[in-house]
């Protein structure tokens, strides 16, 4: 059966490429009526960018170089050819286009010396829906056009996702995290943090690169505060358990052993496997499958890397007499009414007359109140989109070879990336998702 299916598989993929050859996709000649095509015909100064919609791609024609770069814009998501036979990838429209327009085949078929040309640029959204184009894309180039990575041809542009203005005065932001260190940068040199007793008496003033320091530390605790919280673990609870430290240490621990309806935290790899062995469970990392009618008694042994580095900052913010169990503070008031007392203030300006005091009842509070400090006098636009920027905005940013920043998509490790598409384009189900919870825990950005 199988046999008779790769005949007709064959066959079919056949017929489909000879049609698409009788079209003129797979052969150079005339080029797709959606693609703005470059003046000049040297390979190694022209440059297609694949952009997403017309939106998009009409932003992209009115601010490009007309001599050098073309512009193709795609409808929508391409199909995934990490599942499609060859003759649906042949007949799916889009890239059929996206085809035609390089003019050096795909497959069996692909000629490198036919290339149209000599930089293929990726320019998506900042957002999920772009990222999963832009995977889609990346899948059929390393799939279908395998050359165009090995000899270094793809890119991957980088849109900023923001537009600051500043005394009428406009720059660009690539990411969250960048937007972040920027509010930092435009507090730190005016402003100092102020570290009280419990009569919110001045222990200690930080500021300049002191400030900067404690800044950066408290963004990362952030994060990982965050991470902790998604795996399920309250923040105030991992600080209790820090405090119960078997041996003294004041860390917490490293290792989770989950199985059916339960789950324990141990401190070292050999409490976690003592766990395992005094509960009868067999270690693996699979998902729960059925034995004999009942639910095997399976377990997962998770290191928890990121609770060693919360105990490094954790650490190095109690050298700044910054105490971390005030963390968990997030209310202003006790239970009768009563104002907690402010052991953290902000004094913007301190070397003028018109100091500002603006107290903090808890150590979340510092990081935001840092940016709030930091949002003020500037306008911040995020960008949905490329379509919502003009064509001279997005020239500036993203196309303008004198100032823009590429991703150049590099074929070191083949056997790896290999394993990767596979693993997350293909049709495995339960390898994919292995994948994301081995790994969904070090995601810092999530689009959702």
């Amino acid at each position: 059966m199988k046999a008779i299916l790769a005949a007709q598989a064959r066959e079919a993929a056949r017929k489909a490429r000879d049609l698409i050859k009788r079209k003129g996709a797979l052969e150079s000649g005339g080029m797709p009526q959606k693609l703005a095509d470059c003046v000049t015909n040297d390979v190694d100064r022209s440059e297609l960018f694949i952009v997403e919609g017309d939106s998009a791609g009409g932003s992209a024609k009115g601010g490009r170089d007309h001599d050098t770069q073309a512009i193709l814009p795609l409808k929508g998501k391409i199909l995934n050819v990490e599942k499609a036979r060859i003759d649906k990838v042949l007949g799916f429209e889009e890239i059929r286009i996206l085809i035609q327009a390089l003019q050096c085949g795909i497959g069996e078929d692909f000629d490198i010396s036919k290339l149209r040309y000599g930089r293929i640029i990726i320019m998506t959204d900042a957002d999920v829906d772009g990222s999963h184009i832009r995977t889609l894309l990346l899948t059929f180039f390393f799939r279908q056009m395998s050359e165009l990575v090995r000899q270094g041809k793809i890119y991957i542009a980088q849109p900023p996702l923001y537009q600051v203005t500043r005394n009428k005065k406009s720059f660009y932001v690539n990411d969250e995290n960048e937007m972040t260190t920027l509010l930092m940068e435009m507090v730190i040199n005016s402003a100092s943090l102020i570290i009280r007793d419990d009569d919110e008496k001045e222990i200690r003033r930080i500021e300049g690169d002191e400030l900067n320091r404690v800044a950066k530390h408290l963004s990362r605790l952030s994060e990982l505060v965050n991470i902790a919280q998604r795996r399920g673990t309250p923040f105030d609870t991992l600080l209790e358990m820090r405090a119960s430290d078997p041996d003294g240490n004041n860390r917490l621990p490293r290792f989770r052993v989950v199985w059916p309806n339960n789950e324990v935290v141990s401190w070292s790899e050999e409490d976690a496997r003592k766990v395992v062995s005094e509960n009868d469970l067999l270690l693996d990392d699979m998902t729960i499958e059925e034995s004999n009618g009942n639910a095997a008694r399976i377990a997962a042994l998770r290191e928890l890397h990121e609770n060693r580095e919360i105990d490094s900052v954790i650490e190095s913010l109690n050298s700044f007499d910054i105490d971390i169990n005030d963390y968990s503070l997030l209310q202003e008031e006790t239970v009768s009414g009563e104002l907690l007392s402010t052991k953290y203030a902000w004094i913007v300006d301190p070397n003028t007359e018109k100091q500002e005091v603006a107290n903090i009842p808890n150590i979340p509070a510092i990081l935001e109140s840092l940016r709030q400090i930091g949002r003020r006098g500037i306008e911040i636009k995020r960008f949905k989109g490329l379509g919502e920027m003009n064509p001279e905005e997005l020239w500036d940013t993203t196309m303008d070879p004198q100032q823009r920043t590429m991703l150049r998509v590099t074929w070191d490790t083949a056997s790896d990336a290999d394993r990767l598409f596979t693993t997350l384009m293909g049709e495995q189900v339960e390898c994919r998702r292995k994948y994301i919870e081995d790994h969904a825990l070090e995601v810092k950005n999530l689009d959702i």
